[in-house]
């Protein structure tokens, strides 16, 4: 029986001895009484005292000969009588396993959040109106993210050296007490230095955790009404490697960890695409604007043109070389051609068949010239379908697209022919005084046309025949004596002889002299005055008196000869615009301005910005009005 006893106990022994764990008996005192093999090799575990430990499990770090400590689970368990069981297992592996699982759980769960921040951003990309309402987005998801408990984003002024508030988180605001005019709660402040902890972000252009800001060596205080600062994270902005920008945040309780920093340095490139995309629509809108502005100033300079060439004695016209057609052909066509412009010929070759043979290859010439950019001036006879033949003088200039391309020609035709009959316009005389006037007045050899109110005579004065306006005083003086004014203001060559009351003095004569009048008769006039006065009126030469129209014609052809852009700039010009302020209306930069400027000026012929000037206002351009 013994014997039996024995060999069973060196069996359980062998048994115990080889079990993957170490296992011990300790007494009430803590002795040990019976251990295994690995129990006994474990000086910390088979050192006195492990008896009295209280029952339960407990994880441990125990040596591992030499290497780095490895953690154990030990198990004590009480026996009936007295004493404990203790069971020691390695569990390091397990251990390490189940910290990284955790690790990776909490990496898993801190990268869901982050997704969720980013979609958050690029929905409100598309919802918010303003940059500021889409920072504040920005904002409340890296405090979310973060912890912190408020925030702020700025935007680097790299010319002034200074950063601009983008946005202020709500938090932001709401810990905000300062009440100064100049920092309105609401209001992205601006302007600030690139110094203190926010600017050791900028200058290094990496991520900065302070949870000591007060001690910090970069530390210079705060603006009054600044809320406490307890900790800070600061990580910059960038954009193709470059740093514009920098998202502040404050106070996380506990203080900001190297993982916050690594949470919004993955938040910053979306920061950063939905705020340039929404600055992006923000001026493509501009652009639209400015667009439909330009389109509103090309209407209101063409309704100007039209109203110009409505109104000239002189005939303006436009062909399309590609088509070999002819756009458009003002009133004075009618006069100078003898036709209505309805009537006329829609193809160039047409028209151009109708110059005289002698003359025909020479405007061809120029023509083909104008094609490639030239501008001319030529002389040349035309034949008239009732036989009539006329001289006249016309300039023909390129009209070019925005690449500069010659898409249309240009002309401005003026009439050389001297008419052998003399034409008199009546104007504002009473029905009886018009009707004997003008019998006199053709006995004398004149044709005669009447006008009973000034204002009808004014109206088409711009397209009539060359002659003499005599105007009656008589009735209204006032609105007589705006005849001269408003002839000589629209540089319409006609001269003009003035009929004043019986027994006028010498101011009132003066007076009209002053108005433009060539003469200044008073009632009643003789026949001989008037022949004398009328003839001496209409031998005044043409040309002199039509110099100031041929100038404002020539302007004209110039101005045609630019660019849309370059057009664009030349009004901004005319309004007092710097090359600063007509890039911001225009979306260009200064720099582009300044090469449509360089441009505008050559194809004007001017040497200086006044000459330029001068041409651009005797063209009828104007600046913009101000829509306010």
């Amino acid at each position: 029986m013994e014997a039996a006893l024995e060999e069973h106990r060196r069996l359980l022994s062998a048994i115990v001895d080889h079990l993957p764990l170490a296992l011990g008996v300790y007494d009430g005192d803590g002795a040990l009484l019976l251990a295994n093999e690995r129990m006994r090799a474990s000086a910390e575990v088979a050192a006195p005292g492990w008896g009295a430990e209280v029952a339960g499990t407990r994880d441990i770090l125990l040596p591992a000969g030499g290497a780095d400590p490895r953690w154990h689970r030990v198990d004590t368990v009480p026996l009936a009588d007295s004493g404990t069981i203790v069971v020691v297992r390695e569990v390091d592996d397990l251990k390490r396993v189940n910290e990284r699982c955790a690790a990776a759980e909490e990496t898993t769960s801190r990268h869901n959040v982050l997704l969720e921040g980013i979609n958050r951003i690029f929905r409100a990309a598309l919802s918010t109106q303003t940059e500021d309402e889409l920072g504040k987005v920005c904002l409340a998801v890296a405090e979310h993210i973060t912890g912190a408990a408020f925030s702020f984003m700025g935007e680097l002024d790299h010319a002034a050296n200074r950063l601009n508030d983008l946005s202020v988180s709500e938090r932001g605001w709401a810990a905000f007490t300062m009440d100064d005019p100049d920092f309105p709660i609401g209001k992205a402040p601006t302007g600030f230095r690139i110094h203190g902890i926010y600017g050791r972000v900028l200058i290094d252009e990496k991520s900065l955790i302070a949870n000591d800001p007060a001690n910090h060596p970069d530390r210079v205080g705060f603006p009054p009404g600044h809320p406490p600062l307890s900790a800070f994270l600061g990580v910059p902005l960038k954009h193709h490697g470059a740093t514009i920008g920098m998202i502040g945040l404050g106070n996380r309780p506990g203080g900001f960890r190297p993982a916050d920093a690594e949470a919004v340095e993955l938040l910053a490139p979306a920061i950063v695409h939905a705020l340039l995309s929404k600055r992006g629509e923000r001026e493509r809108e501009a652009a639209h604007r400015a667009l439909a502005e330009s389109s509103q100033r090309l209407r209101e300079t063409e309704a100007r043109f039209r109203l110009f060439a409505e109104h000239s004695s002189h005939l303006l016209w436009i062909t399309d070389p590609a088509r070999g057609t002819v756009e458009y052909r003002s009133p004075a066509y009618e006069r100078i051609w003898g036709e209505a412009v309805a009537d006329a010929p829609l193809r160039v070759e047409a028209w151009l068949a109708r110059i005289h043979p002698d003359d025909q290859a020479r405007v061809r010439a120029w023509n083909e010239g104008a094609l490639n950019g030239e501008s001319a001036q030529v002389e040349y006879r035309i034949a008239r379908a009732d036989g009539v033949t006329r001289w006249l003088r016309d300039t023909l200039f390129p009209i070019r697209d925005e690449a500069g391309r010659v898409v249309r020609i240009g002309g401005i035709a003026e009439d050389l022919t001297r008419d052998d009959v003399m034409q008199v316009y009546l104007v504002g005389a009473s029905d009886g005084e018009a009707r004997r006037l003008a019998k006199a007045l053709r006995g004398a050899g004149f044709r005669v046309r009447t006008f009973a109110e000034v204002d009808q005579f004014l109206d088409v004065a711009s397209v009539l025949a060359p002659g003499c306006a005599l105007v009656d005083l008589r009735i209204a003086r006032r609105a007589g004596l705006r005849v001269p004014r408003e002839l000589r203001a629209r540089s319409v060559s006609l001269p003009v002889v003035l009929i004043g009351r019986r027994g006028a003095d010498v101011e009132q004569a003066v007076e009209a002299m002053k108005a433009g009048a060539v003469d200044y008769l008073t009632d009643p006039p003789s026949m001989e005055a008037l022949r004398v006065a009328i003839g001496e009126a209409m031998a005044i030469p043409q040309e002199a008196e039509g110099s100031e129209t041929a100038d404002d014609l020539a302007a004209v052809a110039r101005v045609a000869r630019l660019t849309p852009r370059e057009r664009d700039v030349l009004v901004g010009l005319v309004g007092g615009g710097t090359n600063k302020s007509i890039a911001q209306d225009l979306g260009i930069s200064p720099r582009t301005v300044e090469l449509h400027r360089a441009q505008a000026m050559g194809r004007l012929g001017a040497t200086s910005l006044p000459e330029a000037l001068q041409i651009a206002l005797r063209a009828g351009l104007a600046p913009p009005r101000d829509p306010t």
